[in-house]
């Protein structure tokens, strides 16, 4: 044991000489890139202490300074250019005199914010180096365009890489040592996915060091899973629990949790904190996953902790509604049916549910029926006797339903989107529908069917003029090339938004584009969209 606390103080001396090596110039992007890779090992390491070395600390806090000084803060004057530029010299380039003044230097003009966060916000579909590659340019091509690019990518972060939190507790440190006390700005972070599963939870001082770069969270997605030790899953909640409590501004929290064997506890302090934020929320989306039958009141008691600001939220429908506080749901736009246990091959609904929640819930206007939950017909003249108010019903994966399910939709005048994406029911049922509905339909939803084709869709055109939307993903007598879509582009006048688009290199019709799918839709790819989390954390 000696031998290796000796072995790992001779490689961390090694490694802080190194260090010294390093050229910080500003602009500098592969020493800096260098530099944080030695810090977040700095910080990683220190979850395995529980008293950490100070010298550490200090190493890293230096390094950290060491990092910001490449970006100085916005309030700083512009720095001047060389008269060949910067952006074609490569890292740390920049035109000097040999008494190291700029050579006819000039200040670069301003980047339009607005355009700035266009740029920003169209490196999202790129992988992390690339955006980081992104950000340093910016950097290098003038520090003003730095701190609105930075902050634009902070506002809406995913944890792609488990050195993240390491790199949030740096910079909270670094922040707080250049103003020589603690940084009261603003955190730019909005909305953060974090995977618990790829990077795993910090240890109590990284995560202490990291949560004040939360404060300003609106939304906040993280997928859990609690398999092995008890130990484990009180980790988890523990961990879920610190990072609740630090978010004030939070809105909106969708938590997968993955778990088979362990009971979810119920009284204790974590739980308690929980659900405290949970009744503050206007969104909560809780997927159980997999939770044993014996656990059967864990997950409907969390999901009854909601509050009345809530507006979307995921229920399995053996939640007690006359528990829910006074005023909860009295806004709820969008309701998730979700399963919940792993015992049956179809968890059943309680049909009680609605009916106790409709006085509760009068401005319900979208339902959404979750994969894991298999409905039945009765299940489904339920909700419409309920709610007759409902607009969007997502009915994809149901394969339990018949066509005895569309006949319930033949009197419900409110439907403007449907989603039937892999069920049972046949072409006439559907063509039924159509004909009686079809004039006030917006969207639908024929994905993964094997009945629909070119022939049988635009039979249904002259039933459905004003569809702007028509999804036919993995329809094998529908491929997605582009005479066909041209047809159905002719056959609905009204059709704007289709999926998926031209797979045979044709280009979309003047006008048509791809149907988009919400990001943070809690089913992945449902045509009823829930409330948009980045708008409602105000992310561009």
């Amino acid at each position: 044991m000696n031998t290796e606390r000796a072995n790992g103080t001779e490689r961390f001396d090694r490694q802080r000489r190194d260090v010294s090596l390093y050229d910080c110039h500003r602009g500098a992007c592969g020493s800096a890139r260098k530099v944080l890779e030695y810090t977040t090992s700095v910080l990683r390491d220190l979850t395995q202490d529980i008293n950490p070395r100070p010298a550490r600390l200090t190493l890293a806090l230096r390094l950290g300074e060491r990092w910001l000084a490449m970006f100085p803060a916005g309030e700083r004057p512009p720095p001047r250019w060389g008269e060949d530029g910067v952006g074609a010299a490569g890292d740390g380039y920049e035109a000097r005199g040999e008494d190291g003044a700029d050579l006819q230097a000039r200040p670069l003009r301003g980047l339009p914010t607005n355009v700035l966060e266009v740029v920003m916000r169209n490196t999202r579909t790129m992988c992390p180096a690339e955006r980081r590659a992104v950000l340093l340019a910016c950097c290098r091509v003038s520090k003003e365009w730095y701190h609105p690019a930075r902050a634009t990518l902070l506002a809406d972060l995913e944890f792609s890489e488990p050195s993240r939190f390491s790199l949030l507790a740096l910079a909270q440190l670094a922040s707080d040592a250049l103003l020589r006390e603690p940084d009261r700005r603003v955190p730019p972070i909005r909305r953060l996915c974090w995977d618990a599963d790829d990077c795993p939870l910090p240890g109590r001082p990284v995560l202490s060091l990291a949560l004040p770069m939360l404060a300003n969270l609106r939304v906040l997605k993280i997928k859990t899973s609690a398999v092995g030790t008890s130990d484990s899953l009180f980790a988890t909640m523990e961990a879920v629990a610190t990072v609740l409590n630090a978010c004030d501004k939070l809105v909106a929290f969708i938590w997968k949790h993955d778990t088979t064997s362990l009971k979810f506890p119920l009284d204790t302090p974590e739980r308690k904190t929980i659900e405290k934020r949970i009744s503050r929320l206007a969104i909560f989306l809780f997927d159980s996953g997999i939770v044993p039958w014996a656990e059967n009141r864990s997950v409907p008691r969390l999901n009854q902790a909601v509050g009345p600001p809530i507006r979307q939220w995921a229920a399995t429908t053996h939640e007690t509604v006359s528990s829910l506080m006074p005023g909860a749901c009295q806004d709820l736009e969008h309701l998730d049916i979700v399963g919940w246990h792993s015992e049956f091959l179809h968890p059943w609904l309680c049909p009680a549910f609605f009916t106790s929640l409709a006085p509760r819930a009068p401005s319900l206007r979208q339902v959404r029926f979750v994969m894991s939950c298999m409905a039945k017909d009765d299940d489904i003249q339920l909700l419409l006797d309920s709610f007759p108010a409902i607009e969007e019903l997502d009915l994809a994966h149901q394969i339990l339903l018949t066509d005895v399910a569309l006949t319930h939709l033949h009197t419900h005048r409110p439907l403007k989107v449907l989603g039937i994406a892999y069920t049972s029911f046949t072409a006439p049922a559907v063509a039924a529908l159509l004909a009686i509905r079809g004039s006030l339909l917006v969207a639908v939803d024929l994905s993964r069917n094997k009945w629909p084709n070119l022939g049988a869709i635009c039979r249904f055109a002259r039933h459905a003029q004003g569809l702007t939307a028509l999804l036919f993903r993995e329809c094998p007598g529908l491929p997605p090339i582009r005479a066909n879509i041209v047809t159905l582009v002719a056959s609905f006048p009204a059709l704007r938004f289709v999926s998926p688009l031209p797979e045979d290199g044709g280009s979309p019709p003047d006008g048509v584009l791809e149907f988009v799918y919400e990001d943070d839709a809690f089913s992945r790819g449902s045509v009823v969209r829930g409330i948009s989390t980045r708008q409602l954390a105000g992310i561009p």
